[in-house]
């Protein structure tokens, strides 16, 4: 069996746990931990709705908005589960430019980042 192209949201930690039980302000639902956020849920814009933040005061922060079953848009502020390191820094490096070529080759969007997460994860397990 192949192994699962990860989520976007694996290794997804709130700054806060405190946030929890995130309740909406328009129908009341209540979420109790961020897998019942994802699940309860649907992404906005067709995005996975991570965006990242940097913050002078605490440094950088990702932003996840999802909207609730209702409509409403609703934020957790996560982690950032970037690796800072110079071989992370190649790594996104490596994958701006796959996903710049294949885009320019006439793939998708969608299809193009998909392709590069496939290619870079089998990249590292080799």
């Amino acid at each position: 069996m192949l192994p699962q192209t990860p989520t976007p949201y694996d290794g997804l930690h709130v700054r806060h746990a405190d946030v929890f039980p995130k309740i909406c302000v328009r129908c009341s639902r209540q979420f109790d931990d961020i897998r019942s956020f994802i699940a309860g849920t649907t992404p906005v814009f067709r995005s996975s709705g991570l965006m990242e933040h940097k913050d002078p005061a605490i440094g950088t922060v990702v932003i996840l908005i999802r909207n609730c079953t209702c409509g409403t848009s609703l934020a957790l502020h996560c982690k950032d589960r970037r690796d800072r390191s110079n071989k992370g820094i190649a790594r996104r490096e490596r994958f701006a430019a796959l996903l710049a070529l294949l885009t320019e080759s006439g793939l998708s969007p969608e299809t193009a980042r998909a392709e590069t997460v496939r290619v870079m994860n089998e990249t590292e397990e080799s």
